[in-house]
């Protein structure tokens, strides 16, 4: 296991949910620790992640699993494993309101998203992953739409 080595101050909290929480760990890149009475498989997410990013799709760029080591005032980030990926300066689109997703048509960039994954053998079995926005980011300064988190995602090209 390769180790990400860095000092920071902190680790900024961005977001959380059922398999772990994401914390921005330099200006660059963000990180996503898994809970420990979990069994998701964080090789498994970055796996994905990157097959998606190299098909061209808008993910976080994943630079891989690595065994975090931050000297930081919040040391319970030390030592512990994550899928560590580029951080996009963006707004989860769950927190955007509904007019602005509208207006701006959010919901139609992120179905492209999903339909180039799913034209590719990516399978979610997330109920609705069009309409669960908790797992887009939007972009502003990009325009664009970024999916994330792959915990529920099957390469159905290896079924």
């Amino acid at each position: 296991m390769k180790t990400f080595e860095q000092e920071f101050d902190y680790a900024r909290p961005l977001g959380s949910g059922i398999h772990g929480s994401v914390y921005q760990i330099s200006d660059i890149h963000a990180a996503k620790f898994y809970d420990e009475q979990n069994v998701s498989d964080p090789d498994k997410e970055c796996k994905i992640a990157k097959e998606l990013y190299k098909n061209n799709i808008n993910v976080p760029k994943p630079e891989g699993v690595f065994k975090i080591d931050l000297k930081a005032k919040n040391t319970f980030l030390s030592q512990k494993h994550a899928f560590v990926m580029e951080y996009l300066p963006g707004y989860i689109l769950e927190d955007v309101p509904s007019n602005e997703i509208k207006r701006l048509g959010l919901n139609e960039l992120a179905e492209i998203e999903l339909e180039k994954a799913r034209k590719l053998g990516f399978l979610t079995i997330d109920s609705e992953p069009r309409r669960n926005n908790s797992n887009q980011i939007w972009c502003p300064d990009r325009n664009r739409i970024y999916i994330i988190d792959f915990v529920n995602w099957v390469d159905g090209r290896k079924l």
